[in-house]
């Protein structure tokens, strides 16, 4: 019965592979756009044999570096003490909220901030509308590991916007090694969407 619950609170989306973390190229002639932090969306996708979980987590800052009307670059910053669920109410969340934040997960004390560098971006159609791929080095806990995710980009009126399907990425590489409790284990599967822009 719990394998089978297991199963049904898969979280979904494109997984994508931890590889080697590339380089950040600059690029001189680009245009730099700041990314509207108050608009920013990023949300995540947790779950175990009994259930799922989801919230969001702010970014703090960020940039975006185009070049006529294409993305060539950019980093946001990721305040991992704004972890926030937003399926439980009352005393649960404020439960979760906290045990999030400690060394079982993300240990936002020790760590406060995330990042994502983008590496590259390649114009290649996929699912739910994505309309490329973008790569980058992505950063929890000091560790930081290549990934290639899938997004759509737009251009309008100057501002820059991404935002993806949900994708999906094994927490374990990171240092999140928490497995829950014996009769409700966690999955490594963790889902992250983004939405934002920059003007």
């Amino acid at each position: 019965m719990g394998l089978l619950a297991s199963c049904n609170n898969q979280v979904e989306g494109e997984k994508v592979e931890a590889t080697e973390t590339q380089e950040v190229v600059q690029d001189a002639e680009a245009k730099t756009l700041t990314v509207d932090v108050a608009s920013a969306k990023m949300e995540w996708q947790g779950s175990k044999v009994t259930g799922k979980h989801n919230g969001t987590v702010n970014i703090k800052s960020g940039s975006l570096m185009v070049k006529g009307i294409e993305l060539v670059g950019g980093s946001f910053v990721i305040d991992m003490n704004s972890i926030n669920t937003t399926d439980l109410k009352g005393d649960m969340k404020a439960k979760l909220d906290g045990h999030l934040k400690t060394g079982d997960f993300f240990e936002a004390d020790k760590f406060p901030e995330g990042k994502f560098e983008i590496t590259g971006v390649k114009a290649e159609a996929g699912e739910n509308g994505a309309t490329h791929k973008v790569s980058g080095n992505l950063t929890l806990k000091d560790k930081s590991f290549g990934v290639e995710i899938p997004a759509t980009i737009t251009m309008e009126n100057g501002a820059a916007t991404i935002s993806t399907p949900q994708f999906v990425i094994n927490r374990q590489n990171w240092g999140i090694n928490f497995t829950g409790k014996k009769d409700d284990l966690i999955s490594n599967d963790m889902g992250i969407k983004l939405n934002f822009t920059a003007k």
